[in-house]
């Protein structure tokens, strides 16, 4: 017959459930969580014509749509220049443009933390207008 002390089988008993608790919570905080899926890469209307331009402050990819997970049109080499025709925050909250590089036909959209505004009034009136997508 084996004696166990009183209060000794509670303890460890105790001592097991917090264990057990302890490791659990930590599987829980290690364990990985599910990809949430990336927004989609379908380009936002673009029709407004806004002023102004920026200048590019390094060589970037211009994109299919406001995300940098999207597909790239072309490199876009630093202190180009890429006249502004909308801007649109995307489901992150960063701000793109939609534009056309200067002195060619492509158009796309770029990050706006890429570029130095060169706010033109492209149509002189005094007034500075940003469009919106």
């Amino acid at each position: 017959m084996t004696y166990v002390q009183p209060g000794i089988g509670r303890a460890r008993i105790g001592v097991i459930a917090l264990v057990s608790l302890l490791a659990a919570l930590a599987s829980a905080l290690v364990a990985p969580t599910p990809a949430s899926a990336a927004p989609s890469c379908t380009s936002p209307s673009h029709n407004v014509n806004g002023e102004g331009s920026g200048i590019l402050v390094g060589t970037y990819n211009l994109k299919s749509a406001p995300y940098s997970h999207c597909s790239t049109i072309t490199s876009v080499p630093q202190r180009a220049e890429i006249y502004y025709h909308c801007w649109y925050q995307n489901a992150y909250g960063n701000w793109w443009v939609y534009g056309r590089i200067a002195g060619t036909s492509t158009s796309g959209w770029m990050s706006g933390d890429n570029l130095q505004d060169t706010w033109l009034d492209d149509d002189g009136d005094g007034v500075y207008e940003e469009g919106y997508c």
